[in-house]
């Protein structure tokens, strides 16, 4: 009996089950569809701009791939008015480019750094020239603001800015006071727990949208109990979990396993409780609705500009030390041809078009991860995100049982 047949009489009833729901298919059909998919890649238009209003922070944390970077390019401090102005104004040109549907449909600008309230007047400004782009016709009236920050500088009245403005808010908090300490210490060496677990309860005291934005270290694996109460405890709306991004020398060789593993228990606590979990969630719902995950980032796909604070415009944030993937200056010009061979490169960077991730059974639901970490590792962003390797994996194979457990309840019911 070969070893198919052997697979088969074993799991008849997941693999009909599997077949049934489309999740399961024979290879001609899966080669075609593939070949579809390669075929029909969108072509790249931003929807997203991720503003670098600082690269000045008041924490020092120990995995921050923008400190980590500091080195290889001088700091420039603030965002001017001007410059986020000229930012914003490069960014309406790139949409006002594309089509009706393109230029109408929602777009995202995230509020980055460093740590952006360290920088709250141009923050402001770029909320209220966003208003009069708006009135003007230049940028969609579906403009959402995302505000990414350490939380220990927000006080009563920057909140009920954000309240006022309907800037979505994400905190960076790792798990319990123990966790958080270990990795995301203030620049003084004191401890940073208190004065975030205060932003998060300011936030719900105004009713504002907050979500936990988590990377999942080592000690967080160690103290995953502890992160996950936590998390409860905190009552968000929603969690984005972070993977750590670095060489993978510098952490523990069965990191991404754990990780992999973690994020599938956190997601089943977090969905009984009805809390959103952004990154299996993305994964779940391509694989239910089966439709194929090209791309796990922005950047990937160039549906990204990323602004420097000195107005250096390019692909990923990741790169804005080096300013590899940039293509110029909002105030000194951008070079468009360097522009269309890095958003070129950047649109095709997706499992799809890679050899060596053909034959994954993942395929259809990795998205590559991310470019920046794959570089970091091996020099360039066309290499596996070995971490998403095992990621993939791992939640293809839960997705695939979950359905199972799913269908046959539906069935008995």
């Amino acid at each position: 009996m070969s070893s198919e047949d052997a697979v088969w009489r074993q799991h008849t009833e997941v693999i009909t089950c599997l077949i049934d729901n489309r999740t399961l298919v024979g290879i001609d059909e899966d080669a075609a569809a593939l070949h579809r998919a390669r075929e029909s890649i969108p072509a790249p238009f931003p929807h997203v701009l991720y503003l670098l209003v600082t690269d000045d922070c008041n924490m020092q944390c120990r995995y921050c791939f923008m400190r980590g970077n500091e080195h290889s390019s001088p700091k420039h401090g603030n965002m001017s008015p001007a410059t986020a102005a000229n930012v914003l104004d490069y960014f309406v040109s790139s949409i006002q480019s594309g089509s009706f549907a393109e230029f109408s449909s929602e777009k995202q600008i995230i509020f980055y750094g460093g740590e952006p309230l360290m920088n709250m007047p141009v923050l402001q400004h770029v909320v209220d020239y966003c208003s009069v782009l708006i009135g003007k016709g230049e940028l969609p009236d579906n403009i959402r603001f995302q505000l990414v920050t350490n939380g220990t500088l927000l006080n009563l009245k920057t909140a009920q800015f954000l309240k006022a403005e309907g800037v979505n808010v994400g905190i960076s908090i790792d798990g319990d006071e123990i966790i958080t300490d270990e990795s995301r210490p203030l620049k003084s060496g004191g401890s940073a727990y208190a004065s975030i677990v205060e932003a998060i309860d300011l936030c719900h005291n105004l009713d504002i949208n907050v979500s936990a934005s988590v990377t999942i270290t080592p000690m967080g694996l160690k103290r995953k109990n502890a992160l996950l109460e936590k998390m409860l405890e905190l009552k968000v709306r929603s969690i984005g979990f972070n993977m750590l991004i670095g060489k993978a020398s510098s952490q523990p060789e069965t990191y991404n396993v754990e990780v992999s593993q973690f994020l599938l228990e956190a997601f089943d606590l977090f969905r009984s409780k009805g809390i959103y979990e952004d990154r299996i969630m993305r994964k779940a719902r391509s694989f239910v609705e089966g439709n194929l995950y090209r791309f796990d980032c922005a950047a990937s796909g160039a549906n990204q500009i990323v602004a420097a604070p000195d107005g250096g415009v390019g692909i990923c944030q990741g790169f804005t030390a080096s300013r590899e993937f940039f293509y110029g200056n909002v105030n000194a010009g951008v070079d468009y041809s360097v522009r269309k061979q890095v958003l070129d490169e950047w649109n095709c960077r997706t499992p799809i078009l890679m050899d060596e991730c053909t034959d994954c059974a993942a395929l259809g639901l990795c998205g590559g991860g991310c470019p920046y970490n794959a570089y970091l590792n091996a020099g360039t962003i066309w290499a596996k995100d070995d971490r998403f390797c095992s990621h993939a994996l791992e939640t293809l194979n839960w997705l695939v049982w979950d359905l199972y457990g799913t269908t046959i309840k539906a069935h008995k019911t």
